[in-house]
């Protein structure tokens, strides 16, 4: 029997199994479901006779096969971000079917993923596949907010040789643009509320101001903050609104800096990027969350840098504009830098081999415009599960995968980690 006959008959199954793990809402508000979830997922493998353990306190969950001096990770989350009910075709937190698609928040970002490579293991298990190495499905609970799960893990374990994260687009991303929230605290002068974005990772949808005794209301189009020209930024079209009309430096800064541009060009940000000759994108800047508190006005703005600009640097640009518009600068509590995993190593000359056996020769490396848990380990890169054409509805309403396209990912990552576990040959980075 082949994996693709394998997955075909227990789709079913797998389907069921995706549902429960949907079903808790492991958004970051609520931690103890991230735990709960990971949990869910670690149940299913013991009943199917995987070693499993917990590390970082019980914040990251490990599935193991197969024996050998090397370790090929596979590093996913079971977190996801909030949803707005009223935004999706259908109710974000179970797994509804039609035709042909599988709604539900996690289905792309992560929890799809994370059921497709259980099955895979699964499969392995069941059919006795050898290992001259070994597997580990890693689970973190907090990618969509503070690392702290993984990098607790990367203190406390030894880590992978080399992995994969399936949580990005197919064929390869190799390489993944920094990141760091930029924190800006203003002097509230006649607003009464300010609320607006619920994750400083996505295009906030909502935003509500009261002042002068009465009420706005904007409403925008979530998306994944790594693309904010996807998405309709309620907070950016509210500050154009309210110019003139409220009198807050917040809004006349977002009015200012951010409509129309979301390359940093108003602040020195914009300047395209290279690594070895290939263009490796901008910088991206988005506001994504505000809130009053106390007499103070706190906008957050994700900002996703490109290769040839540090975190250091966009801070500074930062500070160069707080005395015009009267902001205190700070820092979320988690900023990563780009990373860049050379493709030439034969780990990733394998993987491209296996994707292009399948969907045919001449498929490229790709920059990720999104952060992953590919930056938290050494030797890792994003890897599928979205295909090219196809939607990434990550962070946004009706988050979705096709059923097909999920049979063909899993074939993908069970060509790719068989290759790689029953080779002779060592893929660890020299």
């Amino acid at each position: 029997m082949d994996f693709r006959q394998y997955i075909v008959r227990n789709m079913e199954e797998f389907k069921s199994n995706l549902k429960g793990l949907i079903e808790i809402q492991s958004v970051p508000s609520d931690k103890g479901k991230g735990i709960e979830a990971m949990n869910y997922v670690i149940g299913l493998a013991e009943s199917s006779g995987f070693n499993t353990f917990t590390a970082a306190g019980g914040r990251v969950g490990v599935i193991e096969y197969g024996e050998g001096a090397e370790t090929l990770g596979v590093l996913a989350h079971v977190d996801v971000v909030a949803a707005e009910a009223d935004e999706w075709r259908f109710p974000p937190f179970t797994l509804t079917e039609d035709d042909g698609w599988l709604y539900g928040r996690g289905v792309a970002d992560d929890k799809g993923a994370v059921m497709m490579i259980l099955y895979v293991l699964k499969f392995f298990k069941e059919a006795g596949v050898a290992c001259n190495k070994k597997i580990q499905l890693i689970l973190g609970t907090q990618e969509e907010t503070v690392w702290s799960d993984i990098y607790a893990y990367r203190e406390e374990d030894a880590t992978p040789d080399y992995g994969f994260t399936p949580d990005g687009e197919f064929p390869i991303s190799n390489a993944e643009k920094g990141y760091v929230d930029m924190v800006l605290k203003f002097k509230a002068k006649t607003a009464d509320d300010v609320s607006g974005g619920n994750a400083p990772n996505t295009i906030p949808s909502m935003m509500s101001v009261t002042a002068g005794g009465r009420k706005y209301d904007y409403k925008g189009k979530a998306a994944h903050s790594s693309m904010p020209e996807s998405g309709e930024n309620a907070i950016i079209a509210g500050a154009k609104d309210l110019y003139g009309k409220v009198d807050e430096d917040a809004f006349r800064f977002v009015r200012d800096i951010f409509d129309g541009d979301c390359n940093g060009k108003k602040l020195g940000l914009y300047e395209e990027s290279y690594v070895n000759g290939n263009c490796l994108n901008l910088t991206t800047l988005a506001p994504t969350m505000i809130r009053k508190a106390g007499d103070e006005i706190i906008l957050t703005v994700n900002v996703r840098t490109a290769f040839g600009k540090t975190n250091a640097e966009v801070i500074s640009a930062f500070e160069k504009e707080s005395g015009v518009y009267g902001f205190e600068v700070g820092t979320g509590d988690d900023s990563r830098e780009p990373i860049y995993v050379d493709f030439e190593c034969g780990f990733l000359q394998l993987m491209k081999k296996t994707y292009d056996d399948k969907m045919g020769a001449g498929s490229e490396f790709l920059l990720a415009y999104g952060t992953t848990y590919a930056k938290a380990l050494p030797n890792f890169v994003a890897f599928g599960p979205v295909f090219p054409g196809e939607p990434d509805l990550a962070h946004q309403a009706d988050e979705r995968l096709s059923a097909d396209k999920i049979i063909l990912a899993c074939e993908i990552y069970a060509e790719f980690m068989k290759a790689v576990v029953t080779s002779e040959k060592s893929f660890k980075f020299s």
